[in-house]
């Protein structure tokens, strides 16, 4: 018998995250957080969690276990430098033995920047963003509490904002992923509507894009599939049933697969144009990806890299219209309000596009430019002059 002999690539896959997943598992948070010390700093970006309870019960859980905490919800959705830096100073003189994130993406974002400063007593963030420096070994570990779908929980990347500079990137390194993530479908179950729509996108865009990256290897690919397949079959369920657990739990778990990716794979084109967008009109992140991928998958499919057709068994004979159209039925174009229009000059968007470009399977030069050009006629954006 004649066995196929493949040739695989050479890679390195890492996971330092333990997950600890499953329905009532916030219950479990104070003898996890138990195992980082006996200090902790609460971070979120939801005043939703503050006002429902949750916030109180995890300081609750935390008591129990003998560990004294303090909770923050002085940051912004796409939280900025300058309140990393005031939170920072803050608490510079507070014993802290580790940090928790609890909320979305942004939540656990800011969580990682603000463990970065306290482990190495560093007064702000900006080099971090600015000069690409990675976070140290001293930075605090970190216990992550996702309420909404962003896979933020296990990944290596912390995603700020630099008002001053109308800057938007990464902080990353292995150092910020997450000690601990702490996965308990129920607390998505208050999420609303729009924003299971943002977070579903957003998490899908994970799955294609770490599928379609030139890092990506077998182990990757199987997340990636998997991860699609939940989703494409999951949120529009859920959408007609947002308080069902089950699918919060499925749509949780593809969230954390696509996420595991992203320390090993890394996104594309969109996520980098989305950053550079994203700082001067504060779109949310899953918005934001929503308006660009249109005119990237028309440049897909005028470039047809071979490997879209390996996920024909997901999402039919024609991939690449199925994420069209799967974009279209969530109606994402319904939310994106007039000032996410809004952005700086062509070349100045465009310039700022920064990160692994060449991970992208079709990235060439000025093809950044030329995605936003496009936009603009479209009147996706309007762009103010550059200065």
């Amino acid at each position: 018998m004649n066995v196929p002999d493949p040739t695989y690539p050479s890679f390195e896959f890492y996971l330092k995250t333990n997950i600890v997943f499953g329905i009532n598992s916030f219950a479990k948070a104070g003898e996890q957080a138990l195992k980082l010390g006996r200090s902790a700093l609460i971070v979120s970006t939801s005043g939703t969690l503050l006002r429902n309870g949750t916030l109180t019960k995890l300081q609750d859980h935390l008591r129990a276990q003998g560990i004294e905490s303090r909770t923050t919800t002085d940051i912004s959705p796409n939280p900025k430098v300058s309140q990393i830096n005031a939170l920072f100073q803050t608490y510079k003189e507070t014993k802290i033995d580790f940090v928790i994130g609890i909320g979305g993406g942004s939540s656990l974002d800011a969580a990682k920047a603000i463990a970065v400063l306290l482990g190495g007593r560093v007064d702000r963030i900006d080099d971090f963003l600015l000069k690409n420096i990675e976070p140290p070994s001293t930075t605090l570990p970190i216990l992550a509490i996702p309420t909404t779908c962003s896979g933020s929980e296990v990944a290596a990347g912390a995603i700020l904002t630099d008002e001053a500079r109308q800057f938007k990137g990464g902080i990353r390194g292995v150092a910020i992923i997450p000690r601990i993530a702490l996965v308990d479908p129920l607390l998505s179950v208050t999420v609303t509507e729009e924003i299971t729509k943002i977070s579903g996108f957003d998490v899908l865009t994970h799955a294609f894009e770490t599928f379609m990256a030139k890092k990506a290897n077998p182990f990757s690919e199987m997340l990636s599939k998997e991860s699609l397949r939940i989703i494409i079959n999951t949120l529009p369920c859920l959408l007609k049933d947002l308080k069902n657990v089950n699918l919060r739990s499925q749509m949780s778990c593809a969230a954390s697969m696509a996420g595991i990716n992203l320390i090993n794979v890394g996104t594309c084109l969109p996520h980098r144009l989305q950053y550079a967008l994203g700082a001067s009109n504060d779109v949310p992140h899953g918005l934001g990806l929503a308006m660009i991928y249109p005119y990237w998958i028309k440049r897909l499919r005028q470039e047809n890299p071979g490997k879209v057709q390996a996920l024909k068994d997901i999402l039919g004979s024609a991939p690449l219209d199925r994420i069209v159209q799967f974009l279209e039925s969530l109606a994402l174009d319904k939310l994106v309000k007039d000032q996410y229009r809004i952005c700086e000059g062509i070349k100045t968007v465009s310039s700022r596009v920064s990160g692994n470009l060449d991970n992208d399977p079709i990235y060439r030069d000025g093809i950044a430019e030329e995605i936003i050009t496009e936009m603009v006629k479209n009147k996706e954006l309007i762009c103010k002059p550059s200065f």
